[in-house]
């Protein structure tokens, strides 16, 4: 026993013999005046009470002086507490993924307009179809990017937390070099007492050439098995350094088609594309285990690690002399995996679509942003039509439209529309071609763009394709036109990249504005550090509320007897209440005076 303990134990010790003693002589002090002796027998209980008292007080001491008792039980309740936590939020996780992969799977009309849209943009008599540079250029790519990268980073700020939890630990001389974490495999392992990290994200194995293309957008996290180069679309080269890396802080990165680099290995924020040279993707994540790294790939419902299979994965954290916790975390990863299938199916819907109005601008010679492949969807559960079978229906369906025409056009035409309670934005101004012709000289109307655009006032060039609805040819002040529109004088008009919007006059929502910022509809990147984490408590033995227990029950059972002896009921029952406070309620005591005053004891 250490010289601070013996004096904890003697202090205690004290404080037992001296309540003993003090409420013990109000046995034999009830009443001055009274001359009839003591029954011997309560001056003997009144002893074995006394003496029962200072010897539990004492054996409680002694036996928790050892840093083997209480630590051990701590150190035990923190790891089942630890465990628990994760394997409830990997249960909420699993959930969120069969939530975004069901929600993922509607968003697949959006996809596919965009695509078409950026077909119309890109076809010309010359060019050839690719799927990569419409779904590029379309957001198709970085928005299913983005919603991969949202989706793994609350489980991956968990797993950070872990790793904090580790330093905490290490922090703490109850937890240093007590609390092991392992990561294990059937057939294998890794652990640590010191440095842990697991990172869930899209792997590319041991990369071959021709097989080597993702996309990476801008945010996330990135991993690989040595020094790499990665080199863009247009050539540029970017140097990723070996382990982890913040995509963001890349130097020189932007989002987009990447060729990685052959022979070593990737994790993290990646995204499968639809290439003739698409690298593949699987389910997976990276353990780290004291500066070693180990790469775990989710492929055909295995689990793989260095080349071997197994049936699963598995979380442990072993605390010294106490219980180990183990947990399965192999549906992490097959949820994960779920999710890429149906974002990878999703672009393929919208390649195909695309596709098709493609076939359909080679066969007439000429494009329309107009034409789409949604007037009969596809919506049904592993149905998917080709992108031929896609080019008949949109060409019949352009038939109806047209007998539709045909027939009710006239009837359309006529009818005029008020639309000053409805139009967010309608501008004033001239549109101008290429080449400076103006095509339609001061009309009002409303573009649509399907990028992000700045308008403003004045001389706008046009980088994109666009449409614009034009709803009237008045020449009026945007004050005094009056909302209704001529359906017979209205129209539809895409321009071009080069052309020219001279504006005059904007109103947004009602007012005049000198400026207006268009931002495309899109999945925007959740920044993990706007999550509030709650990390577990780490607490050190208090012994005050068993000492509390110790002190109730003694004063308690002292007025039991004091009352006994007297006749006093009333002691009697404040007796019984202490019992039974000291039995029930001394823990929320001590919980009480440690978080208002501080107060703690520690035996150990």
């Amino acid at each position: 026993m250490t010289l601070e303990a013996a004096r904890k134990t003697m202090a205690v010790l004290a404080v037992a013999i001296i309540l003993t003693a003090a409420v013990g002589t109000t046995i034999m002090t009830d009443d001055e005046n009274e001359s009839e002796a003591i029954p011997p027998l309560a001056i003997a209980f009144g002893l074995l009470l006394s003496t029962a008292a200072t010897l539990v007080v004492a054996e409680y001491v002694l036996s928790h002086n050892s840093q083997s008792g209480d630590e051990q039980v701590v150190r035990g309740y923190e790891a089942k507490a630890v465990a628990e936590s994760i394997y409830n939020n990997l249960a909420f996780y699993e959930n969120t993924l069969s939530n975004y992969e069901q929600i993922w799977g509607l968003t697949s009309e959006h996809h596919v307009r965009m695509a078409e849209l950026a077909a119309s943009e890109l076809w010309d008599e010359d060019s050839t179809f690719s799927a990569s540079d419409i779904l590029e250029l379309s957001g198709v790519y970085l928005n299913s990017s983005f919603m991969l990268t949202n989706s793994t980073a609350q489980v991956n700020t968990m797993w950070d937390l872990m790793t904090e939890s580790l330093k905490d630990w290490n922090s703490d001389d109850i937890y240093k070099d007590n609390m092991g974490l392992e990561i294990s495999w059937q057939g294998g392992s890794m652990s640590t007492k010191s440095d842990f990290g697991f990172h869930i994200g899209s792997v590319v194995k041991s990369v071959q050439s021709g097989e080597d293309r993702v996309f990476i957008g801008d945010s996330g996290r990135i991993w690989c098995d040595g020094d790499s180069t990665i080199t863009g679309p247009d050539g540029k080269i970017v140097n990723i350094p070996k382990g982890f890396s913040d995509i963001s802080t890349i130097p020189g990165f932007t989002s987009g088609v990447y060729t990685l680099q052959s022979g070593l290995s990737y994790c993290g924020d990646l995204m499968p594309v639809l290439d003739a040279k698409a690298a593949p993707i699987h389910s997976g994540a990276v353990s780290d285990c004291d500066g070693t790294s180990k790469l775990i790939t989710f492929e055909n419902g295995k689990v793989i690690v260095d080349g071997k299979q197994s049936d699963s994965l598995y979380f442990s954290i072993h605390p010294a002399g106490a219980e180990s916790q183990t947990k399965d975390i192999t549906n992490n990863l097959s949820s994960y995996d779920s999710l890429l299938d149906t974002v990878h199916r999703t672009m393929s819907t919208a390649a195909s679509s695309a596709g098709a109005v493609w076939s359909i601008f080679d066969t007439a010679g000429e494009a329309s942003s107009y034409i789409t492949t949604l007037a009969v969807p596809s919506i049904y559960d592993g149905i998917e039509l080709n992108a031929s079978q896609k080019k008949i229906i949109t060409v019949l369906a352009m038939e109806q439209l047209a007998r539709y025409w045909q027939d009710n056009g006239g009837e359309l035409k006529t009818d005029g529309y008020t639309l000053s309670d409805s139009m967010s934005l309608v501008v004033r101004g001239d549109i101008m071609s290429v080449t400076g012709e103006v095509l339609y000289k001061d009309v009002i109307y409303t573009p649509f763009f399907y990028q992000d655009t700045t308008l403003k006032v004045g001389s706008n060039s046009v980088s994109r394709q666009a449409v614009v609805a034009i709803w009237s040819e008045e020449g009026s002040n945007l004050s005094g036109w009056s909302g209704i529109t001529d359906a017979s004088r209205a129209s539809l008009a895409t321009i071009e990249s080069g052309y020219v919007l001279a504006i005059a006059e904007m109103e947004k929502d009602g007012k005049q504005v000198s400026s207006v910022d268009l931002t495309v509809s899109k999945i925007d990147i959740i920044d993990p550090s706007d999550m509030e984490h709650i990390k577990n408590d780490m607490k050190s033995p208090n012994d005050l509320d068993r000492l509390l227990t110790l002190l109730f029950v003694i004063v308690g059972a002292l007025a039991l007897l004091s009352g006994w002896r007297s006749g006093g009921y009333v002691t009697m029952f404040i007796g019984a209440i202490l019992i039974i406070v000291g039995i029930m309620f001394t823990g929320t005591i001590a919980d009480a005076l440690e978080d208002w005053f501080g107060w703690r004891i520690d035996l150990g």
